[in-house]
């Protein structure tokens, strides 16, 4: 994890060799969008971050067990059987 102020020590040349492509003030930045922007809250504290356009977020399992297990039905037990986002 990088703070804000010490983005301009990121190992750019190492992370661009492993497939980085954004530049630092494409992660942090306080004038224009940028990744810090695609972070949400999720429940009372965990977070998550967008991963498609069409509103799919990635977070880990303990952050969203509760909330997927209530949106599960007798029909439907998504906490076992996961759920795909569609697509248009």
């Amino acid at each position: 994890m990088w703070l804000p102020d010490k983005l301009d020590k990121l190992p750019l040349a190492q992370l661009k060799k492993k497939g980085f492509e954004l530049k630092p003030e494409e992660v942090y930045s306080t004038a224009n969008p940028s990744l810090k922007d695609a972070v949400v809250q999720i429940s009372i504290g965990g977070t998550g971050s967008f991963v498609s356009p069409e509103g799919l977020i990635v977070t880990n399992h303990h952050v969203a067990f509760g909330a997927v297990t209530r949106a599960s039905t007798t029909e439907r037990i998504t906490s076992t059987t996961g759920s795909s986002p569609k697509r248009a």
